[in-house]
């Protein structure tokens, strides 16, 4: 039986009502989608980078393995204190270096193949992300 669906937008909740019975309201909360990715120098994990799109902003900050570790490793350039949560509207130089030229021939064919929205940073990292020429890290989807 085909459901007729009524949906009224109520701060991140709406109401699912069937033609059947008004007892059949459910309230579901819509929940953002965060992408998730993880930083790591080798097999140490340096910190975490998501993507919210409920407020289309960025966030990183550093893992708790690398806050605890006073003599291994040097903060990134961009991120100086270790316990902060940084927030931003556009994504930061030191991960956006990992995106390639769009003009490329060869990465404009693997966007047109892969049909990947060239404006869309998480799409673009997800696909081109993971290693850079500029430096060590590697960057990967978080398994959640």
């Amino acid at each position: 039986m085909l459901m007729n669906f009524l949906a009224s937008f109520q701060k991140n909740k709406f109401i699912v009502a069937d033609n059947n019975t008004a007892a059949s309201n459910c309230i579901y909360e819509i929940k953002p989608v965060i992408k998730k990715f993880d930083l790591f120098l080798k097999d140490f994990k340096i910190g975490v980078l998501s993507f919210n799109t409920a407020n289309n902003k960025w966030y990183f900050e550093y893992s708790d393995d690398f806050k605890n570790d006073i003599h291994s490793f040097n903060k990134i350039i961009g991120f100086p204190e270790k316990n902060k949560k940084y927030e931003s509207e556009d994504l930061w130089p030191f991960f956006n270096i990992r995106i390639p030229g769009l003009k490329q021939p060869k990465v404009k064919e693997i966007l047109e193949k892969e049909k990947i929205d060239p404006t869309d940073d998480v799409k673009l990292l997800e696909r081109f992300g993971k290693r850079s020429i500029n430096n060590p890290f590697e960057l990967e989807l978080s398994k959640l």
